[in-house]
């Protein structure tokens, strides 16, 4: 029996691939990130059958990314060195390509379960006064009794998964709903707005933020600590404040997991914040100024944002404005939406969906889109925004694909920052 010349890489050996792609960053972002996500998410990668295929399983000739969509075949092909011709020979020779078909080729979760005991212990008895309390007394006890609980030493574990962030999201959400006595599926990111609280995220940012602040210029900061945090610019001759710029050097690492921690973590923050917030000259003034950066990141008040929901009138509808609509494409967007990789922006008090976008499954942003009534107003780009410091706040880049014609879609990712690093071509073939 023949082997091909397309041989599968086993999802173990995928790391070692993802850190050879990596070598030709960031012209292999989508490479890399394709990996990221299937590695993540698998849940996605089955629903698709994705797989990982390198040319007599050789990772330094590149590899190709087959999914199957049921209506067609996606082939998407990275190279990892400037020579293909495995990837050539691979595409000729392989049996794998049916070209009868249509073919498109283009941690802590014990200490967590302590707080939420912790957290449910006091949120009960609590909860049995909730209709005989004054809002500003429930505002009150929920930020000294509740709060105190999930805010415990989160500065010290940065390495959650989002399902245990979810987690914790839904212990500040039923703080929300308990000051304002609502049901379990009201929305809560208005209600969130009002009391100014920041989403659990940017709220573990903000304290990340204010440790560091601490350990860089408060005086009785321990020196053992504050030696391990050096200036971009800093010299041996200089105090820490002298930097021109106060940008923080990140400690070389190799790998995800040491990306994590919060030497690094709070680094990747800090230098992310405008210059101006990283001078403030006391602690409370550079907390305050850092959560007014935060807030000011959220969205106007009559719209809010909450990841896509599988309903089917929601999905027929995007589904019917994709440019590149198939007859598996609805079962495509319900796909994402289940693993929670579609966002959408909706209108306050309503599941009307105005705008929305998705990650896919090879981890690149797509159909951007917002409904045309209500284009015009920004909201492309705050939902945009909104994905972006979700994204980068999880450690991950961002890219995506925009077609030569669409000067608009160009327009909107230049504004927000995004670079041109490389043009991509994809073609649909059925022998």
């Amino acid at each position: 029996m023949n082997m091909d010349i397309l041989v599968e890489l086993s999802i173990d050996k995928w790391p070692e691939l993802q850190k050879r792609v990596k070598e030709k960053w960031p012209l292999n972002v989508a490479g890399f990130y394709t990996l990221d996500l299937n590695m993540n998410y698998p849940n996605v990668r089955d629903a698709f059958n994705y797989k990982v295929y390198c040319p007599y399983g050789d990772i330094d000739k590149g590899f190709i990314a087959i999914s199957d969509k049921d209506a067609n075949v996606d082939f998407v092909l990275f190279a990892t060195t400037e020579d293909t011709i495995g990837l050539e020979d691979a595409l000729v020779n392989t049996k794998l390509i049916n070209w009868n078909d249509k073919i498109c080729v283009d941690l802590v979760t014990s200490s967590l379960e302590a707080i939420r005991k912790k957290f449910f212990a006091a949120y009960n008895s609590l909860n049995r006064l909730r209709n005989f309390l004054p809002t500003t007394t429930k505002i009150t006890l929920a930020q000294t009794l509740l709060l105190t609980i999930i805010d415990y030493a989160d500065a010290c574990y940065t390495d959650l998964t989002e399902e245990l962030l979810n987690k914790l999201e839904r212990l500040q959400n039923l703080c929300i709903r308990f000051i304002f006595n609502l049901r379990k599926y009201n929305h809560i990111s208005y209600f969130r707005s009002k009391l100014n609280w920041l989403p659990i995220r940017r709220r573990r940012d903000l304290h990340t933020l204010t440790l560091l602040y601490s350990v860089l210029f408060l005086p009785t900061s321990p020196h053992y600590l504050k030696e391990r945090f050096s200036f971009l610019s800093s010299t041996s001759q200089r105090t820490l404040r002298s930097s021109s710029n106060l940008s923080l050097e990140i400690r070389s690492h190799s790998t995800d997991f040491f990306s994590y921690p919060f030497f690094v973590h709070s680094v990747r923050l800090w230098n992310s914040l405008p210059e101006t917030i990283r001078r403030a000259r006391t602690l409370n003034s550079f907390r305050d100024q850092v959560r007014s950066y935060f807030l000011s990141q959220q969205f106007p008040s009559n719209v809010y944002a909450a990841p896509v929901i599988s309903n089917r009138v929601q999905i027929q509808r995007i589904d019917s404005t994709w440019p590149y609509k198939h007859s598996a494409s609805d079962l495509y967007f319900t796909t994402l939406a289940l693993s929670d990789l579609g966002y959408g922006l909706y209108l306050h008090g309503t599941e009307n969906l105005i705008a929305w976008v998705f990650i896919n499954e090879h981890s690149f942003l797509c159909h951007l889109y917002c409904e045309e009534e209500y284009r015009g107003r920004g909201y492309a780009e705050w939902l945009m925004k909104y994905v972006i410091n979700d994204q980068l706040g999880k450690g991950k880049d961002l890219y995506t694909y925009v077609e030569n014609y669409n000067a608009k879609s160009s327009r909107l990712f230049d504004k927000l920052g995004f670079d041109n690093i490389d043009q991509g071509a994809y073609m649909l073939l059925q022998k």
